[in-house]
């Protein structure tokens, strides 16, 4: 029995020993599953970040992009406000022409006209600075602060119509200033016949 225990003890000791290097020199395959499921992880995640740095891109070359297309239209926006008061001023101004036509056909019938044309140099000179403001509107540059641009070429225009409708308003007085001269032109196209017989 004694030989039985030795023999059994160093069987015990020797497979003990036979383990332990075993674990040693070699370890445990993973299983597959496991091997595939760290696998797709890492690809998830490499693939998550590659998604977001390719957002992050587009997001930027949509933000460059959309500035540029503001820039743009606020261009437009000041061509049109320039456009749109000019077409304004040259109504006012062939307005004008037509008053001074016909403040030269009173003159030619012989009615006094100077009242009337001194209210002409005022319209011409309140005309003149209504240009030079329709000027100062094409002089608003567009900026990527759309917010202080848009209040830059608010006033711009607020004081170019401003203008534009003080320079009408002296037309008007004009105009008023010249209702009595017809009449008067008329009078005395009827004296002139009889006093030269």
């Amino acid at each position: 029995m004694k030989k039985t225990l030795i023999i059994g003890s160093a069987a015990a000791l020797a497979l003990l020993g036979a383990a332990t290097a075993r674990a040693d020199e070699k370890p445990k395959p993973m299983p597959l599953r496991a091997q595939v499921k760290a696998n797709v992880k890492d690809m998830r995640a490499e693939l998550k970040s590659e998604i977001e740095a390719k957002k992050q891109e587009l997001q930027a070359k949509k933000a460059s992009t959309t500035a540029e297309i503001k820039l743009a239209r606020l261009g437009e926006t000041v061509k049109q406000s320039q456009i749109h008061l000019s077409n304004e001023l040259r109504r006012l101004d062939d307005a004008r022409a037509k008053i001074e036509s016909r403040l030269a056909k009173f003159e030619q019938a012989g009615a006094t006209t100077t009242a009337s044309r001194a209210d002409l140099a005022q319209a011409s000179s309140t005309m003149a600075v209504a240009q030079a403001k329709v000027a100062a509107v094409g002089t608003v540059t567009p900026s990527t602060d759309t917010k202080a641009f848009a209040d830059a070429l608010r006033k711009a225009v607020r004081d170019a119509q401003s203008a534009i409708n003080d320079a009408q308003k002296a037309l008007s007085k004009v105009v008023s200033s010249m209702r009595g001269l017809e009449a008067s032109a008329a009078k005395l196209k009827k004296a002139a016949p009889s006093t030269q017989e």
